[in-house]
């Protein structure tokens, strides 16, 4: 018995921190009968191949934004947490990123605070025309492995769905299973097509300690690595 975390780094579960036990317990029901009811219907494998290989993959690094953009979300940050503690209903939107009505004004802060020492880092940066000194790409790693007609990819981060079904499609496997937080986690990874996006997944980098933010392709290059991992045990 295994669980292999699937590429969903930019989808929410259906009542996102307002559910409640019995909620739990009906989509929990629903999925082991999903699980039971697959189960009656798999298949043999037509070969008994048991085969592994991994690759190093690097994700690459964009700019950082403006002087311009960077002072005007440095502003805002401070308003929205400013508003935040005081209680302000009003506090749905900060820097790109929307709150449910859901969440509490105070809660909210909590999610955005974490984004102001980066701000204030890339602020620091670009004052000082450091550009050249931060690093180029991510390095990770792709694994893959193959067990009878089954694949498995695993990736160093939470993947988007995109990316996920992306090497899905591209597989020449009967069954690709992709997986995220294959040893080690570097946060969220968004495909070239959430690239440039502010929503909390998107720009995780504003989270970290200090990253600039992704290029396009970005995820995109582990499709490329992990299909040509898949295709090299192609029987």
């Amino acid at each position: 018995m295994a669980f292999l975390q699937g590429c969903a780094g930019n989808i929410h579960s259906k009542g996102f921190l307002t559910g409640d036990v019995p909620r739990s317990e009906k989509h929990g029901r629903h999925l082991g009968q999903a699980y039971i009811k697959a189960c009656r219907h798999l298949k043999s494998s037509q070969t008994n191949a048991l085969r592994y290989q991994t690759e190093t993959a690097r994700l690459p690094y964009g700019r950082l934004p403006s002087l311009k953009v960077l002072s005007r979300e440095l502003a805002e940050i401070k308003d929205f947490l400013k508003r935040a503690e005081a209680g302000d209903e009003d506090t749905l939107g900060c820097v790109g990123m929307n709150f449910p009505k859901s969440f509490t004004p105070y809660y909210r802060g909590k999610l955005a605070a974490p984004i102001l020492p980066w701000t204030r880092w890339a602020l620091q940066r670009v004052r000082n025309d450091k550009h050249g000194n931060l690093p180029q790409h991510l390095e990770t790693q792709v694994y893959a492995l193959r067990i009878g007609d089954v694949g498995i990819v695993g990736m160093e981060g939470e993947p988007f769905v995109g990316i996920g079904q992306q090497i899905k499609e591209r597989s020449p496997l009967a069954l690709t299973i992709p997986c995220g937080y294959t040893n080690v986690s570097h946060g969220y990874v968004p495909d070239s097509a959430n690239i440039g996006d502010q929503e909390y997944s998107s720009a995780f980098y504003r989270y970290t300690r200090y990253r600039p933010p992704y290029r396009k392709s970005g995820g995109d290059v582990w499709v490329r690595t992990a299909v040509r991992l898949l295709e090299k045990m192609r029987d």
